[in-house]
């Protein structure tokens, strides 16, 4: 990959792009020229020995040509999108060049549609420039000069009025898409597709009558483009933003509810978008993966796993995946998706998972290998995995981990809760002591909570509760 800047603008040119123009370079060196200037007064005899070196020439012409032509139609774009506060960077990628720039919100249709257009009028002014020039500069029509300007305002003209037909993904396509969305909403988008469709079938047709094949195959392309956005459309996939499908904000409201900590009510909702019999695909897909996580967050491994396997059209995260795994039980496979977690992602959370499985594999080694993991932190987690598979005397030893890790009476107290699940009295009693060690005084606490109901009918927990008043009292 190519990169530099234009002003503020980066420009990236792609690897693809540079096959593609390479080949479109030679495909057009290639096309006959007039015997009476330049390069046809020497391509059009093969003997001549400055031949190998002029068809070289030529390509490298028709390269900068068409490399040059692109940048200014894309800059055009760009300085659009700087003149309403926005920061673009260009991308040279193949036969479809783009300039993006990052939204915080949807662009309002009128901007859109003058960053659009502003491409094509660049490249309309450019051509237009070479044109002049070729009148004005070159003393010899026949000269390379000549030439270089003549192919350039032809190509930018001819690039000029082809990219404003209205067909996806063209400029024009996407201004009739701006237009008849403003003029129709959802529906329409599915009108500038049907546009599409029918003005790539009269483009592709007059290019088979001329025999030009790579009008007629790029065109056919952006016909059979369309097909598939008419398919997408009815799955419920585009458009996106305001216009998307109306269950669409539906879900995202239940989204919303869901990140704000509203688990049930995004559930309730999530599962009414489902039930309704007009939800496209795509939307069962994300609503099924808001699911999934739903189930997560109450600890329900099964039936995430149920909800994700649903999800289409979007990737399901890997440690979503290894925290449904941990919660069935299924420790092999939700360790490889932490791993895998690991390898695409970085931060504390995927480090924690990926060290609570380690300790719950019995690796805990390993799992002080991981930079900046915090040790404590993936202890608590692989006791609340334990405690979740009510496995209570692994949660508690887990729990004793993070107690080792960081003591304090937090620790030793949760560590106690879990051996008195698993009614271990013994350990429960000495991780006790330990809180009390570590600055416990309120025996009212202990009495009150559940988790104790197991130590109550035990001599040696009365004994102990009651060393813990007189402590407290005196």
């Amino acid at each position: 990959m190519i990169r530099f800047f234009l002003g503020r603008i980066p420009v990236e040119i792609h690897f693809r792009y540079l096959f593609v123009a390479g080949l479109l370079s030679w495909t057009w060196a290639s096309a006959p020229h007039s015997s009476g200037s330049w390069p046809g007064t020497i391509l059009n005899t093969p003997g001549s020995p400055e031949y190998t070196s002029t068809y070289a020439l030529l390509m490298l012409v028709w390269f900068l040509v068409l490399t040059s032509s692109v940048i200014v139609h894309e800059l055009g774009h760009a300085l659009a999108f700087r003149l309403f506060g926005y920061h673009p960077s260009i991308h040279l990628i193949g036969l479809i060049n783009v300039t993006r720039a990052p939204l915080r919100a949807e662009l309002p249709w009128l901007r859109d549609a003058v960053i659009t257009l502003a491409g094509p009028l660049f490249g309309l002014a450019f051509g237009v420039t070479a044109g002049v020039a070729s009148r004005l500069i070159t003393s010899e029509p026949t000269s390379m000069l000549a030439y270089v300007l003549s192919v350039t305002f032809a190509a930018n003209l001819f690039w000029a009025v082809v990219n404003l037909l209205p067909v996806n993904p063209l400029d024009g396509g996407r201004l009739s898409q701006v237009f008849t969305m403003r003029l129709f909403g959802r529906p329409g988008f599915l009108v500038a597709q049907l546009i599409s469709i029918a003005t790539s079938a009269f483009v592709a047709i007059i290019g088979i009558i001329t025999q030009n094949f790579l009008l007629a195959f790029m065109f056919g392309w952006f016909g059979a483009r369309a097909v598939s956005q008419i398919l997408a459309y009815r799955r419920g996939e585009v458009p996106v933003g305001s216009a998307a499908h109306p269950l669409f904000h539906e879900l995202a409201k239940a989204e919303q509810q869901f990140n704000e900590g509203y688990v049930a009510e995004a559930a309730q909702a999530t599962r009414k978008i489902l039930d309704d019999p007009q939800t496209p695909v795509a939307v069962k897909a994300r609503a099924h993966h808001l699911l999934g996580w739903v189930a997560l967050k109450v600890g329900k491994g099964r039936l995430a796993l149920d909800h994700f396997q649903q999800v289409t059209g979007m990737k399901v995260l890997p440690h979503a995946l290894a925290e449904a795994y941990s919660l069935l039980g299924d420790e092999p496979r939700a360790l490889s998706k932490w791993e895998e977690a690991a390898a695409h992602y970085d931060g504390p959370l995927i480090r924690t998972g990926l060290a609570a499985a380690l300790i719950r594999a019995d690796r805990e080694h390993d799992a002080r290998k991981i930079p900046e993991v915090k040790m404590v932190a993936a202890y608590d987690e692989a006791a609340r995995i334990f405690e979740s598979r009510n496995e209570f005397s692994k949660a508690a030893s887990a729990a004793e981990g993070a107690f080792q890790a960081e003591p304090g009476m937090t620790h030793a107290l949760q560590a106690a809760r879990y051996w008195s699940r698993a009614n271990e009295v013994k350990s429960a009693l000495r991780m006790l002591s330990l809180a009390v060690q570590n600055g416990f005084a309120d025996p009212l606490a202990i009495e009150n909570d559940s988790a104790f109901s197991m130590l109550k009918a035990a001599p040696d927990f009365d004994a102990w509760l009651q060393s813990l008043k007189t402590k407290v009292t005196s």
